[in-house]
């Protein structure tokens, strides 16, 4: 039974497996468009003393909205992004294994912040956006524990 009543399937502004498994194992038919948006650019352009909060929930909502302004404003588009933070530093994708290493061994041992963002949008207006974090703390990690866990990756 799907739980959504709407005309025609959401419509999440995403590529990501995981984000479309949650929402269809929640009963959520979906259309999934990947929103073609550059995050570091909207990053840059935040107001100063903008947080890690307020990025996840602007790129969610970018998201959203570029998703929206390419299909037309009759749908509901989801959009949501994760902004993993330590102190004033904001963690994004590793391009590559090595740079991967890197932030595993600087996270471990350390309590963390995973902001994520949702926004849910329909045409230009945004009708719903929130932010929820979860304080994580990575134990100690050995050189091969962090190896095993990228070539699992």
């Amino acid at each position: 039974m799907s739980l959504w009543r709407g005309p025609a399937p959401l419509v999440l502004a995403s590529k990501s497996a995981a984000r479309r498994a949650v929402l269809e194992a929640a009963g959520f038919p979906l259309d999934l468009v990947p929103a073609q948006v550059d995050e570091r650019t909207i990053e840059r352009g935040l107001p100063e003393g903008a947080g890690p909060d307020d990025v996840a929930r602007l790129l969610a909502q970018a998201k959203a909205l570029a998703v929206s302004a390419q299909i037309g404003p009759e749908r509901y588009v989801i959009g949501a992004d994760q902004v993993l933070a330590v102190g004033g530093t904001l963690f994004h994708k590793a391009p590559d294994r090595a740079a991967a290493k890197a932030q595993l061994q600087r996270l471990q041992g350390r309590t963390h912040a995973l902001h994520s963002g949702l926004a849910l949008v329909q045409g230009e207006n945004v009708l719903f956006e929130t932010v929820e974090t979860a304080r994580l703390t990575m134990r100690p990690l050995s050189e091969a524990a962090i190896e095993a866990y990228l070539d699992a990756a």
